[in-house]
């Protein structure tokens, strides 16, 4: 195991985001927080990233932790301030963020790479990747975006079947210093896509990724469960999904895709 506190992170350099800061923690509890708590006592800029060597506490979807060995994986949060955007255009945030990923998970190896709904990132079927993005907003507007994402690298063993790493794919492991680099990169460039309007671009590629599309699937909703077809993904990030009581439109707390993947 690297020790985590001799990393040496480096940010890209973007005319996107001038003054970006990048703030290395050895240890935290959550990276989501902790760029939260800076942005209230201090100005921030955009493009600016916290990230942690171990993450304790990290926040996950439907109020789950992310669970992380110390050193072995990314977990880092990105601070946006997409006040043009406005509040019914959420969506497209988390298209900025999980297309990213899949762009530089598709630079690395060929594997089968996907989108699970809403914020998962799956490498061959299994979870290699989360996403959480915490919205303030101004008005009809958004004013500042935190983007956490905790992707499993170098970590050999989980207490879930249905989660993986990079290592566990390949049997190798990778630098993390090069591979965060390399990803900012690819989450620039897409939210430099959203900034130029190319909304049409950023909802073809999110579908072209997207887990289960015109597939049927199994899908839970509390204690029942369901198969379904995925047929897309509306402005809202709610599912479409064609159930055998009729086409449906589910938020992500309405319904989940049931483990283990088809």
């Amino acid at each position: 195991m690297q020790n985590y506190n001799n990393y040496s992170y480096k940010i890209p350099a973007s005319p996107l985001f001038p003054q970006r800061e990048l703030i290395y923690m050895p240890e935290c509890h959550s990276t989501n927080a902790y760029l939260e708590q800076m942005v209230r006592e201090r100005e921030v800029a955009e493009g600016s990233v916290v990230i942690a060597g171990y993450q304790y506490a990290g926040k996950g979807q439907r109020g789950n932790l992310w669970l992380t060995e110390p050193g072995q994986n990314l977990t880092f949060s990105v601070l946006l301030k997409p006040f043009w955007l406005q509040a019914s255009q959420q969506m497209y945030l988390t298209r900025v963020f999980a297309l990213g990923i899949t762009d530089w998970l598709k630079t690395l190896m060929a594997a089968e790479v996907h989108i699970k709904w809403p914020n998962d990132v799956l490498l061959n079927r299994r979870k290699v990747c989360g996403i959480l993005i915490e919205n303030q907003l101004h008005r009809e507007h958004i004013a500042m975006t935190i983007g956490g994402i905790g992707v499993n690298i170098n970590q050999a063993y989980f207490p879930f079947a249905s989660a993986t790493s990079l290592f566990k794919e390949t049997g190798r492991e990778y630098n993390l210093d090069q591979c965060f680099y390399d990803l900012m990169v690819c989450l620039d460039r897409r939210y430099a896509m959203l900034q130029r309007g190319m909304l049409g671009d950023l909802h073809n590629d999110y579908l072209a990724q997207l887990f289960g599309l015109g597939m049927e699937i199994n899908f839970s909703t509390g204690n029942s469960s369901f198969p379904g077809t995925v047929l897309g993904v509306d402005d809202y990030g709610r599912l479409e999904v064609r159930t055998p009581w009729g086409i449906r439109l589910y938020g992500f707390k309405e319904t989940t895709i049931q483990w283990p993947l088809k």
